[in-house]
């Protein structure tokens, strides 16, 4: 995997990235630049745990079920109620991770990385 693919919430890696992902009180929150060049369009996800990381896979029909991404403001950024999903993966609600990203082509899937940054 190439610098380019890999992000970090702590910063955009060029102009045209996002700065990332966040998790906190139960919710993931997704910067509208992550949401444009993954999701654009995209209603709905799935969450799947994947060792100490979790996949977020976009669903194309709303009808197929999954959590809803809610428009957050009017920078375009979402959120995703996860709280179930988080606490099932030893993260509490009190915890706020800014979170490592890339896309995996062959998973078809956000693969996001939790750091812990405030206890």
């Amino acid at each position: 995997m190439s610098e380019s693919e890999i992000h970090s919430a702590n910063g955009p890696t060029s102009e045209s990235d996002a700065k990332g992902v966040t998790i906190g009180r139960g919710n993931i929150y997704i910067e509208s630049g992550v949401y444009l060049r993954y999701f654009n369009d995209i209603e709905t996800i799935a969450l799947l745990p994947s060792g100490d990381q979790f996949l977020i896979l976009p669903i194309f029909s709303q009808a197929s079920g999954g959590r809803i991404l809610k428009l957050r403001n009017s920078r375009g950024d979402r959120v995703v109620h996860a709280a179930d999903f988080l606490r099932e993966h030893g993260i509490e609600d009190d915890k706020v991770l800014q979170c490592y990203y890339h896309w995996d082509s062959a998973a078809a899937a956000l693969v996001v990385s939790p750091v812990w940054a405030q206890p």
